[in-house]
């Protein structure tokens, strides 16, 4: 959904990910501090009222900012490798699971709509992952991919509506498993 926008991310963060590879960071690091950012964003949920709200969603675009540079830093330092991508989708998962968990402990959001949620990101990623393994190019296909769904959450806890929000990420999430699992069983048909 968000791929013309991700297009103009990407030269932005190409830049970006130029001046941290000089400096001799690593992707890998990167990826530690998205993980480390999403972990802090589930923990900071917890904390009451608007202020909790708001720390937990800058902490929540600063992970998804740091998994959008890892992998141009490993690009750009020509250490991108199937052992990174492994690790920093192993990191994103457990990056979701933080965040969406956060949400569900820190009782802002239904306990069943949190698990919803978390249930559709983690098998939205899962099936682009199998699909890929057979051969098959995933992105693009379903509403929602991880970029839209750190957008989701952050979003509904800047504008107070996390109900809303969760919500939202429970449909869309199931959806685009939907729509993924359609599209692999016509190309493998």
């Amino acid at each position: 959904m968000l791929n013309k926008v991700r297009a103009t991310a990407e030269k932005f963060t190409d830049v970006l990910a130029k001046l941290f590879a000089q400096v001799g960071f690593k992707a890998e690091y990167l990826s530690f501090l998205g993980l480390l950012a999403a972990i802090l964003a589930g923990l900071t949920y917890s904390i009451k009222g608007e202020v909790g709200l708001y720390i937990a969603s800058v902490l929540v675009i600063l992970s998804g900012f740091f998994d959008m540079l890892d992998g141009a830093v490993a690009r750009a330092t020509g250490t991108a490798d199937r052992l990174g991508s492994f690790l920093d989708s192993t990191m994103d998962r457990f990056s979701d699971s933080a965040i969406i968990g956060g949400l569900i402990l820190s009782g802002r959001v239904p306990i069943e709509l949190g698990f919803i949620s978390l249930i559709g990101s983690l098998l939205t990623s899962y099936v682009r992952a199998k699909a890929e393994s057979l051969g098959l190019e995933m992105s693009g296909v379903g509403l929602v991919e991880r970029g839209e769904r750190i957008l989701i959450i952050a979003l509904s806890g800047f504008l107070k509506a996390m109900d809303i929000g969760i919500w939202i990420l429970a449909v869309l999430s199931l959806v685009t498993v939907v729509q993924r699992i359609l599209y692999v069983y016509r190309r493998l048909r």
